[in-house]
């Protein structure tokens, strides 16, 4: 390998090196603030945390285009609050029917009403529930 050619990849392994701590400096200062945004929009931990790690995903896709972004935060903003609303509706709807079928199902098991709705089961069912009801329905409930 040439020395000229020997210099232009080191210029260019130094320049990944430099983008990857930019990338890292950016995840450390900001993630917290991209949650809050997915979180504002999903109403669950979980999928506001996926929302998070989507979002840097596409920064990462996107960081050539670092140098130009004059507002940090204002441009992760933007992909999260994006990245959170195909989420929301991405997610699947489920009718109020499917969802009373379901409660009446573990109502059967022949647990009082009293144990079924402190039930950690009971709980989680009954989030992903309102998670999966149409935007309408599922604002009043959160």
């Amino acid at each position: 390998m040439s020395v000229e050619m020997q210099a232009i990849l080191t210029e260019l392994s130094m320049a990944d090196e430099a983008c990857d701590r930019e990338l890292e400096a950016i995840v450390r200062q900001h993630a917290r603030f991209v949650y809050q945004i997915a979180f504002l929009l999903l109403r669950n931990h979980h999928d506001a945390e996926d929302a998070t790690q989507e979002t840097f995903v596409r920064v990462w896709r996107n960081r050539k285009r670092l140098p130009e972004v004059r507002d940090q935060r204002a441009w992760l903003a933007r992909i999260a609050w994006r990245v959170a609303l195909d989420r929301r509706k991405s997610a699947a709807e489920v009718s109020l029917d499917v969802a009373a079928e379901a409660v009446l199902k573990l109502y059967a098991a022949g647990e009082s009403a009293e144990k079924i709705a402190s039930d950690k089961q009971m709980a989680a069912l009954l989030g992903q529930l309102i998670t999966s009801l149409p935007g309408k329905l599922r604002e009043p409930m959160s």
